[in-house]
C-alpha cells in the first residue's frame, strides 16, 4: 500500500503493528537467553556429577540402555563406533576374574 492511500490513521496502525512485532521479538530473545542460561547451569551440574561416576556405574547404564533397546519393536539399531570401547571395562573385569 502507498502511504498516501493509507492516510494518517493507516500509518499509525503500521507503526503500532511494528512496535508490537519488535516488542514480541525482544520478549522472545529474553526468554531464549534465560533458557540458555538455565540449560548451561544444568549441563554444568551434570558434567560435575559425571566426573564422579565410576566405571561399574557406567557399565550398568550401558546394560540398561541395551535392555531398553532390546525391548524396542525396531528391527535395526545403529551403534556408534565407540560403543565397543565403552563396554571394554565390563569385559576386562569379567576376564580378569
Amino acid at each position: 500500500m502507498h502511504p498516501e492511500r493509507l492516510g494518517q490513521g493507516g500509518l499509525g496502525v503500521i507503526s503500532t503493528g511494528l512496535a508490537v512485532v519488535v516488542a514480541v521479538a525482544v520478549i522472545v530473545l529474553l526468554i531464549l537467553r534465560a533458557s540458555v542460561k538455565i540449560a548451561r547451569e544444568a549441563l554444568d551440574k551434570i558434567f560435575a556429577v559425571a566426573h564422579t561416576v565410576d566405571t561399574n556405574t557406567m557399565s550398568l547404564q550401558y546394560l540398561e540402555t541395551l535392555r531398553s533397546l532390546g525391548a524396542s519393536p525396531a528391527s535395526k539399531f545403529i551403534f556408534p563406533m565407540e560403543f565397543t570401547r565403552l563396554l571394554e571395562p565390563m569385559f576386562n573385569h569379567k576376564s580378569g576374574a
